[in-house]
């Protein structure tokens, strides 16, 4: 308990914030573990995270809810402005958009058999 009370306070001094790592549960994450040796990410660019200790780390994360397309991209950052400014989420349940459409259209051209896929929940 003494070395996480420390822990929240180096971490409330190097960031310069306050908060309290109880008030949070973290899904998929040992939070004992974690709330005994936080790993604070502060900030990110291309495939680097930063933490709250100035340290540089791989981000290797890429999965179901992801891709590793780095962080900061003006391209990307762009690109996801216009869209939010337009549309940020439409359900995939009883409701269409274009942009889900074109895309499937897009990855079905690039398939040798596209009859023969079936894609879902691309969100926009």
């Amino acid at each position: 308990m003494l070395k996480s009370m420390n822990q929240q306070l180096k971490l409330k001094n190097v960031m310069k914030i306050d908060f309290d790592l109880s008030a949070y549960w973290m899904p998929y994450t040992g939070n004992r573990q974690f709330k005994q040796d936080p790993r604070i990410i502060t900030g990110a660019d291309g495939v680097w995270f930063t933490d709250s200790d100035g340290r540089k780390v791989l981000d290797g994360h890429s999965g179901l809810w992801t891709s590793g397309l780095g962080h900061a991209r003006p391209e990307i950052t762009k690109a996801v402005s216009e869209q939010v400014a337009t549309l940020d989420f439409c359900p995939p349940f009883q409701f269409g958009h274009p942009k889900a459409f074109e895309l499937a259209t897009k990855i079905a051209s690039l398939m040798q058999r596209p009859q023969s896929c079936l894609l879902h929940q691309l969100r926009f």
